[in-house]
């Protein structure tokens, strides 16, 4: 999977999973899933609230394995202009335990979105709090909740409850710059009494799948690139078998080995066919070396050859 995909309800993401051509999946966890054809994404309803998403992520890594992980959904908020599509978080503020997280916001820069700030807890945000938090002069931990970076959203900030433990659980797995929290404002924080309905839900939702969905496909893109390079990369860099043997070759003792190891390293990246040379070597039976003393003189002339301007 190149995209571990989550969300807390099933209505924040019905018509994305529609558009994308998902197909429910049969998994041995006790999760929802749905998959794309080509099996690129893997999308996980983990329910709602700070546990069931950690508790989401943990599950499917330990499954799947690394991936690009990204947390789409809905969040509370206040409606910025005209703009009524996704925000890309860059600071997470976990509202329970006072820490701020901040995700590596270094791609895709293919198709960039506005970013906020996220305020995350284990209980529903009413209108009178979402005040307090945004009043300037009395934030949170005295914290300014003003986004930051160039698409700072004008320090558009948002609550929910899933995001900092979604960021946290997925932290211990991965890099932050490997993962992505998408919110879409759905409400301005709920009062007593007040009840979002799963259709409301997926009708404000809707507006803004369109620019996830070409996130996503960004993103996917990206994680193409990454692994032709990976690719690339393993083509020409020694394997670890491959490392071992030609140790062997030389008599190397551990030193030599690691040093045979930066050669080899060193002449792949400058695009030099170490592979050839050491063959030629064979072929005129330098290869395999008798005794260490030998390997020495040999692992010379290697280098020797790998550090000369051609």
């Amino acid at each position: 999977m190149r995209i571990l995909l989550f969300a807390a309800l099933w209505p924040e993401v019905r018509e994305l999973v529609r558009m994308t051509g998902m197909r429910a999946r049969q998994s041995q966890l006790p999760y929802r899933q749905y998959q794309d054809e080509r099996g690129e994404v893997l999308l996980t309803l983990t329910g709602p609230g700070p546990v069931a998403v950690a508790a989401a992520v943990g599950a499917v890594l330990a499954v799947h394995g690394p991936a690009s992980l990204v947390l789409v959904g809905s969040a509370a908020g206040k409606m910025i202009g005209q703009y009524v599509g996704p925000y890309r978080v860059n600071r997470l503020i976990d509202a329970d335990g006072r820490r701020s997280f901040y995700p590596d916001l270094i791609y895709p820069c293919a198709f960039p979105l506005p970013e906020a700030a996220l305020y995350s807890r284990s209980r529903i945000w009413t209108p009178e709090e979402i005040r307090t938090v945004c009043d300037p002069k009395g934030g949170l931990g005295g914290e300014s909740p003003a986004g930051r970076g160039p698409n700072s959203g004008a320090g558009v900030s948002l609550f929910d409850m899933e995001g900092a433990a979604f960021f946290q659980a997925a932290n211990s797995y991965l890099g932050p710059q490997q993962i992505h929290i998408l919110k879409m404002v759905s409400d301005r924080g709920q009062a007593e009494g007040e009840r979002m309905t799963a259709q409301l839900l997926e009708t404000r939702m809707r507006s803004g799948l369109s620019q996830i969905e070409a996130y996503l496909r960004a993103l996917m893109k990206e994680a193409r690139k990454e692994e032709e390079t990976a690719d690339r990369m393993a083509a020409v860099l020694p394997g670890q078998e491959e490392l071992v043997r030609r140790a062997g070759d030389l008599c190397c003792s551990a030193s030599m080995k690691e040093q045979l190891k930066q050669l080899l390293t060193y002449a792949g990246l400058a695009g030099k066919d170490w592979r050839g040379r050491l063959k030629q070597m064979e072929a005129k039976e330098k290869l395999p070396a008798a005794d260490r003393r030998q390997g020495k003189l040999l692992l010379r002339e290697l280098a020797d050859w790998v550090m000369r301007d051609e």
